[in-house]
């Protein structure tokens, strides 16, 4: 979905700490909105805007594998550099 959205997009790894258990990251996500992008509360035509998106990853590890994976990002600052009202779309 978001190399729809923002075919040019990078995700550069910021800063990693890991042990036996659990690795944790830390990351920014950059592009342009340049396609619709499926959002639960409607669709956003492209706006041409770049986005700076900060967001961490979390993977617990057992047995030497990750099995799970959770992320967590800054969608309130995503939107906002969008320009776009969420309480509007359809």
């Amino acid at each position: 979905m978001a190399m729809q959205a923002f075919p040019d997009s990078t995700l550069e790894i910021t800063n990693i700490i890991a042990n036996e258990t659990f690795v944790a990251t830390q990351c920014d996500f950059r592009g342009t909105h340049a396609g619709t992008m499926v959002m639960p509360q409607g669709q956003i035509e492209a706006t041409g805007k770049k986005v700076l998106v900060h967001a961490a990853g979390f993977f617990p590890i057992m047995d030497g594998k990750i099995f799970e994976y959770r992320r967590r990002s800054d969608a309130g600052s995503f939107i906002h550099q969008l320009g776009i009202d969420m309480v509007g779309a359809q």
